[in-house]
């Protein structure tokens, strides 16, 4: 082909050409966030109401033995309801081998069914509470036929409250608590006329415990 010469290029100018373009539809942007193409890949991927999740996860517990215990004056007072037949309330102090010192109070409840156990709750406040929250807490529930010659029960089963706090903020722990009385004065009892009984208890917990090992480290390896 015979070279095209520059002067008959200029006179045919510049002829634009128009090629066809395939028609397709734009989403919108309602359409878009719906899907899920406009979300962060963190949300867009997010797992689906029954699929696994972290928050499913529940840290395994470090188990461990646990024996404790405590000595302090008793006293036993009338009911507070019409479903209670005698109360006992005790406060002392105690060690263990999970901590050092701590104090312990003591409150039972003898229902006037005597069909119904009689049940309680054991608070257990280590000395450095006003610093870590470490506060223990015992459900307790009196052994059937486990009594002394007077009647008065000597053994329950214990089981950690949610209500535990600190070190023990959600730990397990089970056992039995063994009570063994002394009966005497009471000086911190002020109406001691209207007491049932006083004197000194001893009370000893075994069992096992279980911890997290996330609240109060350094204290809890």
């Amino acid at each position: 082909m015979r070279p095209e010469h520059p002067a008959d290029r200029a006179r045919r100018g510049f002829l634009p050409r128009l090629e066809g373009l395939e028609a397709r539809e734009v989403p919108s942007t309602t359409a878009m966030l719906a899907s899920g193409a406009l979300l962060p890949a963190s949300r867009a991927a997010a797992p689906s109401a029954g699929s696994p999740s972290s928050a499913s996860y529940t840290i395994p517990l470090r188990m461990s033995r646990f024996q404790a215990r405590f000595q302090g004056g008793y006293v036993i007072g009338g009911p507070r309801a019409p479903v209670e037949r005698s109360q006992l309330y005790m406060f002392g102090g105690g060690n263990s081998n999970a901590f050092l010192h701590a104090d312990l109070q003591l409150g039972l409840s003898t229902p006037a069914d005597p069909s119904l156990p009689t049940v309680g709750q054991a608070v257990i406040m280590l000395k450095d509470i006003s610093n870590t929250g470490n506060e223990l807490v015992l459900d307790l529930t009196a052994v059937p036929g486990a009594v002394d010659r007077r009647g008065r029960p000597t053994q329950f089963a214990f089981t950690q409250a949610d209500s535990s706090g600190g070190s023990f903020t959600n730990g397990a722990a089970t056992g039995t608590m063994t009570l063994i009385y002394s009966p005497g004065k009471y000086p911190g009892v002020q109406n001691v006329k209207q007491a049932r009984g006083t004197g000194n208890l001893g009370v000893i917990f075994r069992g096992s415990i279980g911890t997290v090992n996330l609240f109060d480290t350094l204290r809890n390896q």
